[in-house]
């Protein structure tokens, strides 16, 4: 452990493993978001699959298949 002196959060840990990962990364070096990327290309299907939705029987209970009025 280097820094031990800033604590045990904020100290800087050196481990040495042996068969750990795969890993995946959410962002690259330049910033680039893998969810973000990701999260496009199922929103781009995703308003088809709504406008497919029968219209709800009990609007009362907050039911709808219009995704900008949804409350998730």
């Amino acid at each position: 452990m280097a820094w031990g002196s800033l604590g045990v959060a904020q100290a800087v840990w050196v481990l040495e493993v042996e068969k750990m990962g795969p890993f995946i990364v959410e962002s690259d070096s330049e910033g680039n978001s893998l969810f973000e990327l990701c999260n496009e290309k199922v929103n781009e299907n995703l308003k088809s699959l709504y406008e497919k939705f029968p219209q709800p029987v009990l609007r009362r209970l907050g039911e709808e298949v219009d995704r900008e009025h949804e409350v998730i």
